[in-house]
């Protein structure tokens, strides 16, 4: 069960896109290493804002929600549930998890907000499916509750030897399991999308260059999350998006991202489930 919180903030209002810009270009410019998988140098300011934009930061204990609406018969109230699938707290995946979220709430969506870095669950010990497992933790049940409970999702990671983090890789191993992501039909291999009428967008940050990574490489994360997983329970994948090379991007670029996120967010509440 999902325990709704207040938001962290009672501030009517969110604050301008330009100040919440800044500071991100404030927080790139202390960093000492840009990667992804380098040392912060401090928490990015935009988690501290998400509360302002009435987006909090939703670790199975916070959810951010805003009215249904209607605009000119079109349906402003997409569900849409965002996962920063990180395992680091103030990464730029989470900034522009954040980035995402605020810009669908703004738009009018209902959002929820999950963050791998603050899920609580076992990583290790999954003896595959039709084995012997043990339940699912809080933090788990969570992600499959808002996995059900949305019309569209982000999901956003860094790409870490080819694929996401094997942190981010253990949800989708202990949480899209058969009987919830998908069901296989009693004769033949086919099997049924239990996760359908759903769409998603990705966010990929990297530090291979995206280019390079579509003409020497593949792109094999992207093939996987939008075929084999995302297309596998029947969940249609509106984009994936790669950016990068995260370490040697400089703040306009980065805020130049966070834009682009606000903006992706904005464009998926205005769409009609």
């Amino acid at each position: 069960m999902i325990t709704r919180w207040p938001a962290a903030s009672s501030a009517a209002a969110c604050l301008p896109n330009s100040m919440a810009r800044k500071g991100w270009m404030d927080w790139a410019r202390r960093e000492t290493c840009m990667a992804e998988g380098g040392e912060q140098g401090g928490r990015p300011p935009f988690s501290a804002l998400a509360g302002r934009c009435g987006v909090t930061r939703y670790n199975g204990r916070g959810v951010a929600t805003s009215r249904r609406k209607e605009e000119k018969g079109v349906t402003m109230a997409q569900r849409v549930f965002v996962w920063a699938a990180h395992p680091r707290a103030g990464s730029l995946s989470e900034g522009l998890a954040e980035a995402y979220a605020g810009g669908a709430q703004e738009a009018g969506a209902e959002v929820r907000v999950l963050k791998l870095s603050e899920m609580a669950f076992d990583k290790g010990g999954f003896a595959g499916y039709g084995h012997a497992n043990a339940p699912l933790e809080p933090d788990l049940q969570r992600w499959q509750e808002a996995m059900t409970w949305c019309d569209h999702m982000l999901w956003v990671h860094p790409y870490w030897w080819g694929a996401m983090p094997a942190q981010a890789k253990a949800v989708l191993d202990r949480a899209l399991t058969p009987g919830f992501g998908f069901k296989y039909r009693a004769q033949g291999l086919m099997w049924d999308k239990l996760l359908s009428g759903r769409t998603a967008d990705v966010i990929i940050t990297s530090d291979t260059p995206p280019l390079w990574d579509r003409l020497v490489f593949g792109l094999p994360g992207r093939r996987v999350l939008k075929n084999q997983v995302l297309g596998f329970c029947g969940i249609r994948c509106r984009s994936v998006v790669q950016w990068g090379p995260v370490k040697t991007a400089s703040p306009q670029k980065v805020a130049g991202w966070l834009d682009q996120a606000r903006a992706m967010g904005v464009a998926a509440a205005r769409r009609s489930a």
